[in-house]
């Protein structure tokens, strides 16, 4: 176990990773905050420290946070391969590691932002009716391709008891789609 320590702060000392993750964190907290100067009703702080770094946000024009728009960006973030944490509540959270490149720290913040961008064309739909129901809420929306209606649930035991009720459960034809949020 000693040796693997000793290895360990070698190489930490070799890279000079301490100077390189203070240098490189002035480069990722520069862009962060560029992104909160670009989105000042959305993202309410940048806190962090090095290579460390969370996103807080807010709804738009209060300082009320707003935990969807992270979810959001979090998804597109991942599916354009940068994995970011949310942590279920208003921020999101980058460590990107010790030895990144600078071109791949300046990419994962391109993405985060382009992600950023399609969560909020996302959130310009516009909402026509939440029903809240026993087991599930009902979410009207009206976007580009008409009206839709999205049905949410926070719990296994609710989510079978809507499918229990749902009025298509035994047709075949239908589609069931299932999210897992965190």
């Amino acid at each position: 176990v000693c040796a693997a320590g000793m290895a360990t702060l070698e190489e930490i000392d070799r890279l000079d990773l301490v100077r390189e993750t203070e240098r490189k964190g002035r480069i990722l907290f520069d862009k962060l905050n560029k992104l909160k100067d670009g989105y000042p009703d959305r993202i309410s702080w940048v806190l962090g420290k090095g290579l460390l770094a969370a996103l807080l946000f807010k709804k738009p024009d209060s300082q009320e946070p707003d935990s969807l728009l992270p979810s959001i960006i979090s998804e597109k973030a991942m599916q354009k391969g940068l994995l970011v944490v949310h942590t279920g509540r208003e921020s999101i959270k980058i460590g990107p590691p010790l030895t990144i490149t600078d071109d791949a720290l300046l990419e994962g913040i391109d993405v985060l932002h382009e992600s950023g961008c399609r969560a909020g064309e996302f959130l310009n739909i516009k909402l026509r009716d939440i029903q809240i129901r026993d087991t599930h809420a009902e979410i009207r929306l009206d976007g580009k391709t008409g009206v839709r209606t999205i049905f949410l649930t926070r719990s296994l035991p609710n989510l079978l008891k809507w499918i229990d009720i749902h009025p298509f459960k035994d047709d075949t034809n239908s589609f069931l789609w299932l999210c897992q949020s965190h």
